[in-house]
């Protein structure tokens, strides 16, 4: 595959980037909406390439874990 015309597309007045990809020889696409945190991927379900294709609604959620003291990166002093 010839990646030299391959380019993402990123606007920043909407918060919006579009690009395509590659993964394990397969293609597909991507969008993602950085204001929502919210993105959708779409890659094609055989190789080589068909009509078929598998989407997927991805989020980006930052769930820290609560301190139980139980951490082993932490001394009970530092906590």
């Amino acid at each position: 595959m010839d990646h030299s015309c391959l380019q993402a597309i990123a606007n920043a007045k909407y918060h919006f980037f579009h690009g395509p990809l590659q993964a394990e020889r397969r293609i597909g696409g991507v969008i993602y909406f950085e204001d929502t945190k919210i993105g959708l991927i779409a890659v094609s379900a055989d190789y080589p390439p068909t009509d078929t294709v598998k989407y997927s609604r991805f989020s980006e959620i930052i769930q820290l874990p609560t301190a139980n003291h139980n951490d082993l990166n932490c001394s009970k002093g530092n906590v």
